[in-house]
C-alpha cells in the first residue's frame, strides 16, 4: 500500500480503537464501528429492496471476507448481513433483524 492507504488503515484503526466495539460473527469476537439505526431505514441497494436496521464498518485486515447471511451478534442482538460494502481498507457489514 502507498503512503495514503497507510495513512486511511491507520486512521481505521484509531477509529476502532478508540469507538470499536465488540461483536460476533459464527462465535469469533471482531471489533468494529457499530452504528445502530434509531429506525430501520429501507434502501435501496445494486437494485436489491433492503430493510436495515445496524452497520459495522470494520478494517480488512481485521476479518475474513464476511458471507451475506451470516449471523452477527452485537450488542445482545442477533442480526444478518443484508449487504456488503468495501474499499481498500474497509467492510461495511449492512446488518438487519434475523425475525424480518
Amino acid at each position: 500500500m502507498g503512503a495514503f492507504h497507510d495513512s486511511l488503515n491507520f486512521g481505521m484503526k484509531a477509529a476502532v480503537s478508540t469507538m470499536g466495539q465488540p461483536f460476533s460473527i459464527n462465535s469469533v469476537e471482531y471489533r468494529g464501528v457499530i452504528n445502530e439505526l434509531k429506525q430501520s431505514q429501507r434502501i435501496l441497494i445494486g437494485g436489491f429492496d433492503l430493510t436495515l436496521t445496524a452497520s459495522i464498518c470494520v478494517a480488512k485486515t481485521d476479518i475474513p471476507t464476511p458471507v451475506i447471511g451470516s449471523k452477527v451478534t452485537a450488542n445482545g442482538k442477533v442480526r444478518r448481513i443484508v449487504a456488503v460494502d468495501e474499499d481498500q481498507i474497509t467492510y461495511t457489514l449492512h446488518l438487519d433483524e434475523v425475525n424480518r
